[in-house]
């Protein structure tokens, strides 16, 4: 038997249609017995080759002619001969019906393609196939609904007998919707019986060493079936949920364009009930075979213990982290696709097994594992923690530490978003600001930094990290972590030492006298220190740009009072950013204070440090100049010598392209702080005395030490809009000293109104500076200063 295409089927129908219009009531009965009978021998001849489409197309051409005869019969009201024979026609009609529809819902279904000669495959794995049930279920319905109404018919019936006929269709009805309810319960679990039974099998051998070991080393062409082989539980939860929600969603879909309380309302609703049971049903066996087989309960006793000194399978914890939160995802999921049809269908008992039982359950344990998982990772990468180049080709290198740190929290926050559960990601976030970047706890990022941990390594023990990194187990898995982690099991079994950690400032270079190497080294280390605080600034940055696009996804749906912990987490992270920044500020003094010097010189301190060679220079240099003098004070040798060598010979400055852009942007500010505030103060202090020429060769000098320092800034190796921001963010730093040089400048001082809205000095600086000028007199000076200080009255009292 060929069964016709879905095309050539529907002419077919669109012709009928049209002869049955055409013919008497008689040759429509006629037909309608034929058609009913053929339809019948179909469905019991010898092959029962399962023909469902053209079933379908058979049974809705007897619904239209069974139609056809219920307007014959309501045309003459008065034949009740007609009314009888309709009646029967739609009994015969019903009986075929339900003998198709059982037939095909309790058969083993396959469909034959007449594009593929003789090719056959399961129906019930066709998209074809599903509607074509559904059609038939919804036909039988429809033709227990076809009844000729009553005031077309001259004989009433009774009352009782009406409630019995309604009675006695209402049941007909209920079995039809229980049939395909069931039938779609059938085809859920026939659909997860392969990933169920395989999981049934791998936990049977998992008992057995050998071959779970024999099973882990096949190598397998297709990735779903490696997949499947490695994480069993996750196939088969994926499998059941995703094949719940294909068979959900167009029942979803139906139901929305249908009446309530209708009977095809009610068949998608008992239909979607059932298989919402069976789905979850199956997702508790499943959950509960996890946590015995994958042995959570021992990690979550593991965490609780919190055991620094415990050796942890850092890679299988991994793996279970991610498989956890992958089931979360799904689960996640699939509660959302019900919810809509929880509000209609009011499920009971096992339907909110996944909402209220499995998702608080899975998402706490991994939650927790994660932030486990975060703490020891950490832990395992500040024993590999060395000196990183973070640009290739140039030296500039941070902490290793913190570079693992924000890979190791970006992982876990992206993990923790892709459950779709705003407990889990408060969880997760709070747990990655609170162990890892917290600037206030014990342990962390913060502290491994304070201890400068990973900013030296020697040369030797680079190489062999480096060989750690690209061992064979590390670029197989193709995950960083997993690498780190595998490297750092393969250094504990071996009887070698660890590697040093970096010496701090207060142990080995302390005791050792000289040594330019040394000292070379040390210095490093302070910037790797300092580069590592700005890095773990912007990673904190770069999480809170992370929870706030998270908070701003929540926003647009229901209020969840756990993005109170989201947002509280945000906080925290922006917090510490700040702080980190803090610090690298305070770092930035201690270094150029140890290795340039202070306000506190003395004779005996001058060697190696620039800000004293830069002080004593000014405190020695003349400004009550005339032309002649003046001619000899500007030379270009005499300012380099006194000047730019000193700075050009500073250690801290030699190292600023060892440092990041917004490092050397701090250094130099600070730096160009304290120098500019160590001229004023030494002109203030020793009364220097200007004269008109004297004031130019300041402002050269000024101009020549703030040329040399924004020249430190500008990165030749990017080309970008930010060197030249940085610069003119870096200009203020000398707005002070500049506005000093050009008050001594000025031909008179009442001439200082010009630049008076403009001033950053206080009254009491500016008639400091201003009586240094030999030709100013005091009076000219004070009338200036009292103008400046009954401007500053008015200004406050117009404010109050």
């Amino acid at each position: 038997v060929v069964v016709r295409d879905t095309d050539t089927m529907m002419a077919s129908q669109f012709e009928g249609e049209s002869l049955v219009h055409n013919e008497s009531f008689e040759d429509g009965v006629a037909h309608m017995m034929v058609m009913t009978e053929e339809l019948k021998r179909s469905i019991a001849g010898p092959e029962k080759e399962m023909m469902v489409p053209e079933w379908t197309g058979q049974m809705d051409g007897i619904v239209g002619r069974l139609d056809f005869l219920i307007m014959k019969a309501m045309d003459d009201p008065d034949d009740d001969v007609k009314k009888d024979l309709t009646g029967h026609c739609q009994g015969r009609a019903i009986e075929t019906f339900r003998a198709v529809l059982n037939h095909t819902i309790t058969t083993k279904l396959t469909v034959v393609d007449s594009t593929a000669a003789g090719s056959q495959s399961f129906f019930d794995e066709e998209m074809q196939g599903q509607a074509a049930v559904a059609r038939m279920a919804e036909l039988c319905i429809v033709v227990y609904d076809m009844v000729i109404p009553d005031h077309y018919s001259r004989q009433q019936q009774p009352s009782d007998q009406k409630i019995e006929a309604e009675t006695s269709k209402n049941k007909a009805i209920k079995e039809i919707i229980d049939e395909y309810s069931s039938y779609q319960k059938q085809i859920l679990r026939q659909r997860a019986k392969p990933s169920i039974a395989f999981l049934a099998s791998w936990r049977q051998e998992s008992r057995n060493s050998t071959m779970m070991q024999q099973r882990l080393i096949e190598e397998h062409d297709d990735e779903e079936e490696e997949e499947r082989n490695k994480q069993p539980h996750q196939h088969a939860l994926t499998t059941v949920l995703g094949q719940a929600s294909a068979l959900i969603h167009p029942l979803l879909m139906w139901s929305g364009s249908l009446p309530p309380s209708s009977p095809l309302w009610q068949l998608c609703c008992t239909s979607i009930q059932i298989l919402d049971e069976q789905a979850q049903s199956l997702v508790k066996k499943i959950s509960d075979w996890f946590w015995v087989d994958r042995k959570v309960d021992d990690w979550v006793q593991q965490q609780a213990e919190s055991n620094p000194n415990q050796v942890v399978d850092l890679p299988a914890l991994d793996s279970l982290v991610d498989e956890m939160s992958f089931c979360c995802q799904i689960m996640a999921r699939y509660d959302a696709l019900m919810d809509p049809s929880k509000s209609d269908f009011s499920p009971k008992g096992d339907n909110e097994i996944i909402e209220k039982e499995l998702l608080p359950e899975w998402t706490w344990k991994y939650a927790m594992l994660e932030r486990f998982l975060a703490v020891k990772q950490l832990h395992s990468a500040l024993s590999l923690a060395t000196p990183v180049n973070i640009v290739m080709g140039l030296p500039i290198k941070v902490p290793s530490i913190v570079e693992d740190a924000q890979y190791l929290s970006t992982r876990a926050i992206s993990r923790a978003t892709s459950t779709r559960n705003a407990q889990a990601m408060g969880t997760v976030a709070h747990s990655l600001s609170h162990d890892i970047w917290s600037t206030d706890s014990e342990e962390g990022v913060h502290k491994a930094l304070l201890e400068q941990k990973g900013c030296w390594a020697d040369e030797e023990e680079t190489k062999n990290t480096s060989q750690n990194y690209s061992s064979p187990n590390a670029a197989k898995s193709g995950d960083f972590a997993s690498s780190l982690l595998s490297a750092l099991d393969e250094d504990l079994k071996k009887t070698k030492t660890p590697p040093p950690s970096a010496p701090s400032s207060g142990s080995i270079f302390s005791s050792l006298i000289g040594g330019d190497e040394l000292q070379q080294v040390r210095l490093e280390m302070q910037v790797c220190l300092m580069n590592g605080l700005y890095s773990a600034s912007t990673a904190c940055s770069s999480l809170v740009q992370s929870l706030d696009s998270y908070l701003e996804e929540e926003q647009e749906g229901t209020q969840n009072s756990n993005n109170n912990m989201i947002s509280l987490a945000r906080e925290e992270l922006d917090r510490f950013s700040h702080s980190y920044k803090k610090l690298l500020q305070v770092k930035a003094k201690e270094l150029i204070s140890e290795w340039c010097g202070n306000f506190e010189a003395t004779e005996s301190s001058r060697k190696g440090k620039c800000l004293y060679s830069l002080r004593f220079f000014f405190e020695d240099e003349r400004y009550d100049l005339d032309s002649g003098a003046f001619s000899n004070a500007e030379g270009d040798d005499r300012l380099n010598a006194g000047l730019l060598r000193p700075l050009q010979r500073c250690k801290v400055l030699s190292q600023l392209n060892r440092c990041e852009s917004e490092v050397r942007l701090v250094i130099c500010t600070e730096f160009s702080t304290i120098l500019s505030g160590m001229i004023t103060n030494t002109l203030w202090k020793q009364q220097k005395r200007f004269a008109d020429w004297g004031s130019l060769l300041l402002s050269k000098q000024i101009r020549i030490l703030q040329n040399f320092m924004s020249g430190l800034l500008i990165d030749k190796t990017i080309h970008s809009d930010t060197t030249a921001k940085t610069t003119m963010s870096y200009s203020d730093t000398w707005e002070r000293l500049s506005q000093v040089a050009t008050v001594l400048q000025l031909e008179r001082p009442s001439d200082w109104s010009i630049y008076q809205a403009t001033s950053v000095l206080t009254i009491d600086e500016l008639r400091q500076t201003m009586d240094l000028r030999i030709e100013f007199s005091p009076d000219a000076v004070n009338a200036v200063c009292q103008t400046m200080e009954n401007g500053s009255n008015n200004n406050v009292e117009s404010g109050n």
